[in-house]
């Protein structure tokens, strides 16, 4: 499952994309179905013109770290911060 979130980026002067959420069971990973999944995403973006996909993963979760990188994702400058309210 991979669900985008569309937002106004006033940085990049166009809609971007939040890649909110990607699970793949894990009777299913290493099926490539993730990189399908994240294809899919990807040019579901390009072709709805969105100018960025941003994605948040833990600092810890090397594996996803580089399973984003290997599909293009590079680390940004920004640094998130969160405020829980519950």
């Amino acid at each position: 499952m991979v669900s985008l979130l569309y937002a106004v980026s006033t940085a990049e002067g166009g809609t971007a994309c939040w890649l909110e959420d990607m699970v793949v069971y894990p009777d299913h990973r290493g099926s490539r179905l993730g990189s399908r999944l994240l294809q899919s995403a990807i040019e579901y973006a390009r072709t709805n013109g969105f100018t960025r996909i941003t994605l948040l993963t833990d600092k810890v979760n090397a594996g996803a770290i580089r399973f984003y990188g290997r599909h293009g994702f590079t680390e940004s400058a920004m640094t998130a911060l969160k405020l829980k309210l519950k």
